[in-house]
C-alpha cells in the first residue's frame, strides 16, 4: 500500500506533462501508417524507414550543437543520431530536448571510454558477464532480435563489489554489440532494425534485489539503457512477474500513453499458457530460449562482444603493417 500510494503522488505531480505528450504522440501515432494497424506494426514501419524531413530539423539541429570531435564521432554511426531524434519525438520542446540528449550522451561515452570500448576485452568482464547473463536468442516477426533474461541469475552480491564506473562500461560495451549485432541482421534482411525485444523470468525476483545499494545499482545499471541508449526496446515481455508487481503495474498503467503501455506485456500461467500468449504476439516457439518452453539456441551476449573485439583487433592488424594497430570508433 505505501508503495502505490508514493507512485500516485509522483503520477499526480506529472499529471500535466504526461496529459500533453499522450496528446503529441497519439496524434503522431494516428499519422503513422502501415499494413500492421497495432501501435507495434506502426512503430516497426517507422524503424524501417531513414530519416524523415520532418525529422531533419532536430537532426541537424543535434550535430550542429556537437564540438567538432564529437559531430565527427557520431557521424559515423549516423543511426544513433536518428534513435535519439525519434526517442525526444513527444517532448513539449523537441529541439531543445534532442540536443540536450545528444550532449548528455556524448559526455557520457567520453567519460566510460564508449568508442575505446572494443579495443580490448574490458577488465571483469568475464563476472560480469557472468553475474548479470544475458542472451540471444530468436526473432519476432518484426525482425528484432529476442534478449532473454532471467532474474533468478543475476548475481547482485558480486555486481556490488565491481566498480561502479567499470560496471557502466561493461554494460555500455554490451549494450553498443548489441547495436552492431542489429546493424548485422539489418544487412541480412534488408530492413532497417535498430531496437530489439526483451524475454524476461521475474521468477526468483527477492525483495533484498529492490532494498538498499543493490537497488540502486541494479537501477543503474537499467539507467544506462534507458538514458544512454534511447529507442532500442521494442517489446517488454515480462514471465512469472510477483503479485507486488502486478500491483504496481495496475496503478502505474493507466497513466502512460497506450505505446508505451503497448511495449509492455506481463504474462502471467504456465509455460502452454504463455507460449500461446507469445505466438499470438508473432514470436513463434522455435525463436524462444528453452527456460520459456521454446527450442531456440541461445547466445550468450559476451560471445558477440568477444567476437567483434576479435575481429577489430584482426582488422586494426591487417590495417597496421608495422604492427602497430589502431583500433577506430566505427561500427
Amino acid at each position: 500500500e505505501r508503495v502505490q500510494q508514493i507512485l500516485c503522488d509522483r503520477m499526480n505531480e506529472r499529471k500535466i506533462l504526461f496529459q500533453f505528450r499522450c496528446k503529441v504522440l497519439k496524434k503522431k501515432t494516428r499519422r503513422m501508417a502501415g499494413a500492421d494497424a497495432s501501435i507495434e506494426g506502426q512503430l516497426a514501419e517507422q524503424e524501417s524507414r531513414a530519416l524523415a524531413s520532418d525529422e531533419k530539423e532536430f537532426y541537424d539541429a543535434a550535430i550542429e550543437s556537437l564540438d567538432k570531435e564529437d559531430r565527427e564521432l557520431f557521424l559515423q554511426q549516423p543511426l544513433d543520431i536518428l534513435q535519439i531524434v525519434r526517442g525526444c519525438a513527444g517532448e513539449a520542446n523537441r529541439k531543445e530536448a534532442t540536443i540536450k540528449t545528444i550532449k548528455f550522451i556524448s559526455d557520457w561515452r567520453k567519460k566510460v571510454g564508449y568508442y575505446q570500448n572494443f579495443e580490448k576485452n574490458l577488465e571483469h568482464e568475464e563476472e560480469f558477464h557472468r553475474m548479470w547473463p544475458e542472451y540471444v536468442c530468436g526473432t519476432d516477426k518484426y525482425g528484432h532480435f529476442i534478449q532473454s533474461l532471467r532474474a533468478s541469475e543475476i548475481d547482485t552480491d558480486g555486481l556490488v563489489k565491481i566498480d561502479e564506473n567499470q560496471l557502466f562500461r561493461l554494460q555500455g560495451q554490451r549494450m553498443r554489440a548489441y547495436s552492431v549485432f542489429k546493424q548485422e541482421l539489418s544487412k541480412r534482411s534488408g530492413v532497417q532494425r535498430y531496437k530489439h525485444t526483451a524475454v524476461i523470468d521475474m521468477q526468483g525476483v527477492s525483495m533484498s534485489m529492490m532494498m538498499g545499494a543493490k537497488r540502486i545499482l541494479l537501477k543503474k545499471i537499467l539507467d544506462t539503457n534507458s538514458n544512454y541508449f534511447p529507442e532500442t526496446m521494442s517489446k517488454l515481455y515480462l514471465l512469472n512477474a510477483p503479485m507486488v508487481f502486478r500491483a504496481v503495474w495496475s496503478v502505474v498503467k493507466p497513466w502512460l500513453h497506450p505505446i508505451t503501455v503497448a511495449k509492455i506485456s506481463i504474462l502471467g500461467g504456465g509455460r502452454d499458457a504463455q507460449l500461446r500468449a507469445l505466438a499470438e504476439q508473432g514470436i513463434a516457439a522455435d525463436q524462444l530460449p528453452a527456460w520459456v518452453g521454446g527450442t531456440s539456441p541461445s547466445m550468450p551476449c559476451v560471445t558477440i562482444v568477444r567476437r567483434i573485439v576479435a575481429e577489430r583487433a584482426a582488422a586494426a592488424a591487417a590495417a597496421a603493417p608495422s604492427g602497430e594497430a589502431s583500433a577506430g570508433p566505427a561500427d
